[in-house]
């Protein structure tokens, strides 16, 4: 195959992968579990999208490849994690029903705020400083 044929097969092949991500992978799937839709039914599609055990698994790999943290600080950060992620669902679920997107994602952020007090308590100095700069200058 000819150079520029290989180049044009390739970059013909980006780009319908690239279209198939984004028609069958919409952005909101991406970042499901951290924005909250802006839609009157708002409260059921978190309910709907909620992924689980999975979103704490996902939050603790992504801690302990970043902060390097040791089997003993992911086995105390995991119970951490799943009481933030059933705390938040209980919002959803047991708050009325005037409960209004803006109150929710108020409660939503004070639940992760104390989840990260608590999770900093069992990092080292040099972890929390990574974790700090990566909260204000967050990778990717």
């Amino acid at each position: 195959m000819k150079p520029i044929n290989a180049f044009l097969f390739s970059l013909l092949a980006g780009i319908t992968t690239f279209a198939a991500e984004h028609s069958l992978f919409p952005a909101e799937l991406h970042a499901a579990g951290f924005s909250v839709p802006r839609s009157s039914d708002w409260r059921q599609q978190m309910i709907d999208r909620d992924p689980g055990g999975a979103v704490v698994d996902r939050i603790l790999d992504k801690l302990t490849t970043r902060l390097s943290l040791t089997d003993e600080q992911a086995s105390k950060a995991r119970p951490l994690l799943e009481e933030r992620h059933r705390r938040i669902l209980a919002v959803l679920l047991t708050a009325p029903p005037s409960l209004t997107r803006d109150q929710f994602v108020a409660a939503r952020q004070a639940i992760r705020a104390e989840t990260r007090q608590r999770l900093d308590a069992l990092l080292t100095p040099d972890q929390r400083e990574i974790a700090e700069q990566e909260l204000t200058h967050p990778a990717g």
